[in-house]
Order: C-alpha cells, then structure tokens, then sequence
C-alpha cells in the first residue's frame, strides 16, 4: 500500500519539474526577506547589545531559518481537498482503497520537494552573503535535530489545513478561512518575530505551531539541548497523534453527511 503513496509523491515530483521557472523564482522569496530582516535588526542592534538573549547574529541566524522552515510548511494542506467536497469529486476517492490523508501527504511532500532543494540552496547563498553574522552549528547533531522537529511541523502543519478543509462538509467555503489563519499561524510559528519575545509567551509556546519554526532555529542556535529537546520531542509527538486522529476523525463524520450528484 505504501507504494501507492510513494507513487502519487513521485507523480507531483514530475510535474513540478515541468515549471522550472517558478521555483527559479522561488528563489527571490528566500533570498529578499532575510536580507530585510538583518538591515532592520542591524539597524535596531546598531550600537551592540541584545533584546531577549538574542544579539544581531542569533537574530540574523534565527530569520534565516525560521524563514526558510515556516514558508515551507504546508498550513492550507491542499485546497483540492475542499473544492472536491462543493464540487462532489471527492467521490471518486471515496470508493478507492486509500487512505485520504495520506494520498494527499504524499502528494504535498511530492510537490514541495523542488521547492525544497531550491529553498536550501536560497539559504546557503544567504548565509554566504551574511556569513559574519551567521551562527553555524558544528555538531551534525544540531542539523538532523532541528530538522526532524521541522519534519514534525510539516506534519502538524499539513494535518491543521487538513483540517480546516474538511470544514467544507459543513460550510459553504473553507478556503477564505484557510487564507485568514495562515497569516496567524505564520506568527505562532515564530516566523515574524521569536515566541519567547512575545507577551503571554507561555500560551504561545503551548501550541503545536512552535514546531514548525521556532524549536527547529532553538535547537540550530544551541539555545536548546538536553531534556528541553526530550520534552519537546514528547510534545510534539503527542500533538502529532492528537492532530492526525482529529483529521481521521473529521474525515470520517463528515463523510457521513457527504453527496454528491448521483449518490
């Protein structure tokens, strides 16, 4: 069964490839925002010092990595998903032998994968280009960890869209609430500014969006390690396995109520 899925990853890889010219501009995406972002804390640590433990190069370092583990997390899923529940397509999976959230996991991973490897590459040009100002890490270990915790965010991000696409059994249109919380998601995962800065920052730290950028850059800037990094990894397990049985669960009661022309 699990070729199946391998097999539709491998399919969105291919037509990924077909628009070459969207992930060479992919590219201006990762490259201009962190630039941005260090003249404007470059400008705000101009005379030294540091805000919140963080001096100009963990801010710098932070951005980079935030940046890149944020915007290339899936948090609307797939749209498809909620346009097949109004147009009644959704059928057609219905009566097939495969795990929805899965196929559309897989197809996710297959589709990002390109923008992925041009997402690297953006931030190896820019930590070149700030290279005084970038933390790197000399552990192999910091680098695996900090993206495995990314892998569990893609997850989290990936099941929270799916989510909310489900919404269509029940409303007329998801889609304008997916593009509403993806700016609020995008600031829960510490994209715009570090948790630990925020107001009220033991709420914030609480929800799984953490894990989608803000514990990956804690753990790359060394500012986490130990039991801090056991105990988020129980976390985010557990919010995974929460998350995935809310999509199993929403899928399934809303299924009930499904029909489309013809049945």
């Amino acid at each position: 069964m699990i070729r199946l899925y391998l097999e539709s990853a491998k399919c969105e890889v291919k037509r990924m490839l077909q628009y070459k010219a969207n992930s060479l501009f992919y590219l201006t995406v990762v490259l201009i925002p962190p630039l941005a972002l260090f003249f404007l804390w470059k400008t705000i640590l101009s005379h030294g010092g540091s805000i919140g433990g963080y001096n100009l190069s963990d801010m710098v370092t932070y951005f980079i990595v935030t940046q890149f583990f944020v915007m290339n997390t899936p948090y609307s899923a797939w749209i498809e998903i909620g346009e097949s529940i109004k147009d009644g397509s959704l059928s057609l999976w219905l009566v097939r032998p495969v795990n929805h959230y899965l196929l559309y996991l897989f197809r996710l991973i297959g589709s990002w994968i390109i923008q992925w490897i041009f997402g690297i590459a953006g931030v190896i040009v820019v930590s070149i280009i700030l290279k005084d100002y970038v933390v790197i890490p000399k552990e192999a270990s910091t680098y695996f960890l900090s993206i495995l915790f990314w892998m569990g965010g893609i997850v989290i991000g990936f099941s929270y869209g799916y989510i909310l696409n489900l919404l269509s059994f029940w409303f007329e249109r998801s889609t304008y609430i997916i593009y509403f919380s993806e700016g609020i998601v995008a600031l829960l995962s510490g994209m715009l500014i570090p948790l630990d800065l925020l107001p009220a920052k033991s709420l914030w730290l609480f929800l799984p969006f953490k894990f989608c950028g803000y514990v990956p850059a804690q753990i790359f800037l060394g500012k986490m390690a130990g039991l801090d990094i056991a105990f988020e990894f129980v976390s985010m397990t557990i919010w995974i396995f929460v998350l995935v049985s809310l999509s199993h669960l929403v899928f399934k009661i809303g299924s009930r109520k499904f029909t489309a022309s013809g049945g």
